[in-house]
């Protein structure tokens, strides 16, 4: 068996008797939960020394990144009943959105794993509802191959099922964030640079509060502390990230001392897409060579021609100063510029839609790297016309 196969599962000792929470939401209000994962990335372990490892740069783990073409076996260790039914139906809608911009497809129809999902209370593991975390990347497998735990918790409230609109948008919240720490994505707020600096008593008064209750310890963990891990590939910080919280104003300032806040992101943002498809770009598709752009010059016709292809350009600024860089026409893309062409590095620009135009302020004359992506990059290709020019 190679390294990266599905592993057979026992599922026995993560169905419950009677198999499931209340047939009927309880009477509580819905409540968005956090992810429970740890500074290293995933549920801390204490059998495995690595879930505690060294400080790194932080946003995709590529040391726990999946062979680029996977079919990732999901395997549901439970939820039978009607409300696991649900949460189950949901992953198999939702899971398959980062299969849109990463060349990795999931299989839920099949009798071995690479990623366990538990969907229900386990007290003698300590999971219960509103427990959301998973292992980061390949590191699913290898809890599969351990067993004894899930390498992914989904254990939605019922409760959530009497507001539908709060259930969709939760459901779509926490699915792609987990599935985005099992593809090996971090949380964007725990960046070793990250440009803001926190409050750690206010984060303790509203973590410590309902519905999390969490531990000073848990606060620092999840939110204060930085990522722990391997290698990383990162771009510019991305509030609207998937993988980041929701944080109200009060918790942190940027360096400016301009106070920091997100919003509650239930969809991957033009970042992520643009990172997911970094890390797992379309396997053997030829890729047309990189032209080069002048500031000032008319726009130049672009095609993105085979499904994955990605158009390269790059540019040398006179000076620095603010940029728009712009792709017209009707094709949906994501377009993004960056200091270094192979590596996201900290200095990754994305936007995403038809007729285009990103604002950059570039620090330096030196060549800069445009790419241009379709919208659905795995299987999108259109015509487009691209240029550069300084914006006042």
């Amino acid at each position: 068996m190679a390294a990266m196969d599905p592993l057979p599962v026992d599922v026995s000792p993560f169905i419950p008797e009677g198999e499931g929470g209340p047939a009927t939401p309880l009477d509580l209000p819905p409540a968005m939960g956090y992810c429970a994962n740890q500074a290293a990335g995933g549920p801390i372990d204490p059998r495995r020394p690595e879930t505690e490892a060294r400080p790194s740069r932080a946003a995709l783990d590529l040391s726990k990144r999946w062979p680029t073409g996977s079919k990732l076996h999901v395997g549901f260790l439970n939820g039978a009943d009607a409300w696991g039914s649900r949460i189950r139906q949901a992953v198999r809608d939702i899971a398959p959105t980062w299969s849109d911009y990463a060349d990795v497809a999931f299989d839920f129809d099949q009798p071995t794993a690479h990623i366990t999902v538990n969907v229900l209370p386990l007290p003698q593991l300590g999971i219960g509802y509103g427990t959301y975390c998973s292992y980061l990347g390949s590191d699913c497998l290898g809890v599969v191959r351990q067993g004894g735990q899930p390498a992914m918790n989904l254990v939605f409230h019922p409760s959530l099922a009497s507001d539908p609109a709060f259930l969709r948008a939760e459901f779509s919240r926490v699915i792609l964030h987990e599935f985005g720490h099992a593809l090996g994505f971090i949380h964007e707020h725990m960046r070793p640079d990250r440009p803001i600096v926190w409050d750690e008593a206010a984060a303790n008064r509203v973590f410590g509060a309902p519905p999390n209750n969490w531990s000073p310890r848990t606060i620092r963990e999840q939110i204060i502390d930085v990522y722990r891990g391997g290698p990383i590939e990162a771009g510019m910080f991305d509030p609207s990230s998937i993988m980041m919280y929701q944080f109200p104003a009060g918790l942190a300032r940027y360096a400016d001392g301009s106070p920091f806040v997100s919003p509650n992101n239930a969809a991957l943002s033009p970042m992520d897409k643009v990172m997911a498809n970094l890390a797992y770009p379309k396997a053997g598709v030829e890729q047309p060579a990189e032209s080069a752009l002048v500031a000032g010059d008319p726009p130049k016709a672009g095609a993105i021609a085979a499904a994955g292809q990605v158009a390269r350009y790059r540019f040398r600024p006179a000076r620095p100063g603010l940029f728009a860089i712009r792709a017209e026409g009707v094709t949906p893309l994501l377009l993004s510029v960056q200091r270094d062409r192979d590596s996201a590095a900290g200095r990754l620009y994305a936007a995403e839609g038809s007729n285009l135009s990103m604002t950059v302020r570039l620090t330096e004359s030196r060549d800069y790297f445009v790419a241009v992506r379709h919208a659905k990059p795995l299987s999108g290709t259109g015509e487009f016309r691209i240029s550069v020019r300084p914006a006042s």
